[in-house]
């Protein structure tokens, strides 16, 4: 993993490794994700290149399709995609994935689009994984709620990175990427489950783990998050 000007300061809300790995684990009980990111990991080994069209737009489709990432122009998108990865001298930087998300409309208007969470993703799983940090809106709040507004400037991957890199240092955690991202997608969650209850806009498998919990998930949930109030309560 690469840091990017990350400085270690103080947190306004403490993470623990523990709290990261037991959502890691949570992560794992999730039987659709775990599909969804063993599709797209064989995507990622059967077409390997970015710079070829046909090996592109099948990950893009599939991407877009599987984490509702919004994108409608998606077989232009994957053109777009393969012109940058042709040009573009660093695909181990965080201006790849910008250059990713800019995308410019075909019609009259030529509007630029700032795709970021796509981009994230498609160079998270089909560049790499151990350089691209997954950005959401979920991992946004949950970034938020740790390091305090203002930190998470909108807009610029590289901030984005800036911040998870932060975060690492200053809660000393040893994890990956990955690993982290599994924790920030769930908490950002957590947070709209604990606000909104079974009314939240989350993730349906999630909901279900959060009140509906089997026994050992409910271990893992208390340590990642605390007491979650369930169904009934």
């Amino acid at each position: 993993m690469t840091t990017h000007g990350a400085e270690p300061d103080s947190l306004k809300v403490p993470l623990t490794q523990a709290q990261v790995d037991a959502a890691d684990q949570l992560q794992s009980k999730l039987k659709g994700w775990k599909l969804y990111e063993g599709v797209l990991r064989d995507l990622a080994d059967r077409f390997p290149s970015n710079c070829v069209l046909a090996h592109v737009l099948p990950k893009a489709i599939t991407l877009n399709s599987l984490y509702a990432t919004g994108i409608l122009a998606i077989h232009q998108m994957a053109g777009h995609i393969v012109e940058v990865a042709k040009t573009s001298g660093d695909h181990s930087s965080p201006n790849l994935a910008e250059e990713i998300a800019r995308l410019t409309d075909l019609g009259p208007e030529r509007k630029t689009r700032n795709c970021l969470s796509f981009a994230s993703k498609y160079c998270h799983f089909f560049v790499d994984a151990t350089r691209f940090a997954i950005l959401d809106s979920y991992a946004a709040d949950a970034l938020v709620f740790h390091l305090g507004r203002g930190t998470v400037k909108g807009g610029s991957y590289r901030n984005y990175l800036q911040a998870v890199d932060r975060l690492i240092a200053t809660a000393d955690l040893q994890c990956s990427y990955n690993q982290l991202d599994h924790y920030l997608w769930l908490r950002g969650q957590e947070m709209r489950f604990r606000q909104h209850g079974e009314g939240a806009d989350i993730n349906k498998e999630v909901m279900a783990l959060f009140s509906r919990p089997e026994a050992e998930c409910q271990a893992l949930i208390e340590t990642a998050f605390g007491h979650l109030p369930q169904a009934g309560q």
